[in-house]
């Protein structure tokens, strides 16, 4: 390690590994100098070098769960998608009105090299606050995991500021700060039976898909008491684009109208889509087709004596990923009443 006395020392293990990255020397060495809490710094040292967690890395270790995106739940995760390219990143981004360069087809890295190296270019960016946001995503997405809660991008970007003015006012006053203040976040309850449901409640498991080359976007949902015995389970084809937000948005309506017509008053909506559930909380902000699915949504949910939606995991929402994901959803609209169509394995309800 070109030490004179032959003795290892980290700093000399770091000064290799730097000479190792020698074509990203700048970003290498520009982490160091950001002016955030600490731990904002080891974050991204972690996401550069591709250590993190992703679903990606644990599957590459040969840890066995399905490679989806706890906050989309529709694509792979990894470093570049949970925290750019995932459509929940991407809410963040833009309500974040942050100045960053274009994702393209960079990997993370590239895309770091962008406003963290030393080119004119680089020059503009607020390097310290999109850290900070990078650093706020991937708690979000750890918090997707462990506690079932997505916060809504809006909560996130104002989580951000805050964290942002007091460690500004920290160090402004000369202290050094180890971390941001944490704010608190809602936590869904995973476990059904704590909550205090109406008697009669049903519960609603949906899902959407994408069948075959073609995209053809479908959706499916299964209804059952909440002592597990079957109601009523239904499939058919969605009519939008290659769009999974708007499709799980587009899913979640199918279902609540076919409640709404056969006089259901008690209802709990249960989706895998992290995402989709979080953007309940702010539906007004979407100026787009999705802000209008989600308010008719809204005004169907409040047409119910009781109705709520709960982010639940890909694990068990297995049932009406098979109804969504089944050649016949692309083709006709069907709907079961006496038991689970017979291509749904007994064992997976």
């Amino acid at each position: 390690m070109d030490d004179i006395r032959g003795v290892y020392t980290v700093k000399n293990g770091y000064r290799r590994l730097g000479e190792i990255y020698a074509p990203c020397d700048p970003v290498w060495n520009n982490i160091w100098k950001l002016q955030v809490p600490p731990k904002w710094r080891i974050f991204l040292w972690r996401a550069i070098t591709n250590v993190l967690p992703t679903i990606t890395n644990l599957v590459n270790r040969r840890v066995e769960i399905p490679n989806v995106c706890p906050a989309c739940g529709v694509l792979g995760e990894d470093v570049m998608h949970i925290l750019c390219n995932c459509v929940y990143a991407r809410r963040v981004w833009n309500i974040s009105q942050l100045q960053i360069p274009n994702f393209g087809d960079h990997d993370f890295m590239q895309w770091v090299e962008l406003w963290l190296g030393n080119s004119v270019t680089s020059a503009g960016f607020l390097k310290d606050q999109i850290c900070g946001i990078l650093y706020e995503i991937w708690r979000a997405r750890n918090m997707a995991v462990w506690d079932l809660a997505l916060p809504s991008p809006l909560h996130l970007c104002a989580s951000f500021q805050r964290s942002w003015a007091a460690w500004s006012l920290s160090t402004a006053h000369g202290r050094t700060v180890g971390s941001p203040p944490v704010a608190t976040m809602p936590h869904a309850l995973s476990d059904l039976q704590a909550l205090q449901l109406p008697h009669g409640t049903v519960l609603c498991s949906i899902d959407a898909g994408f069948y075959g080359a073609q995209h053809s976007p479908t959706f499916g949902f299964y209804i059952r008491s909440l002592d597990g015995v079957f109601v009523a389970a239904a499939n058919g084809p969605l009519s939008c684009p290659y769009d999974p937000l708007l499709a799980e948005a587009m899913a979640i309506r199918e279902a609540l109208s076919w409640l709404q017509d056969h006089n259901y008053q008690n209802v709990l909506m249960l989706s895998d889509c992290a995402v989709l559930v979080a953007s309940f909380r702010d539906a007004s902000s979407y100026r787009s087709y999705l802000g209008i699915v989600l308010d008719s949504c809204l005004r169907l949910i409040n047409s119910f004596s009781a109705c709520s939606i709960k982010f639940v995991r890909r694990g068990t929402n297995m049932v009406a990923h098979a109804l969504a994901k089944h050649v016949g959803a692309v083709q006709t609209r069907s709907v079961w009443r006496e038991a689970l169509p017979p291509f749904i394995p007994a064992g997976l309800s």
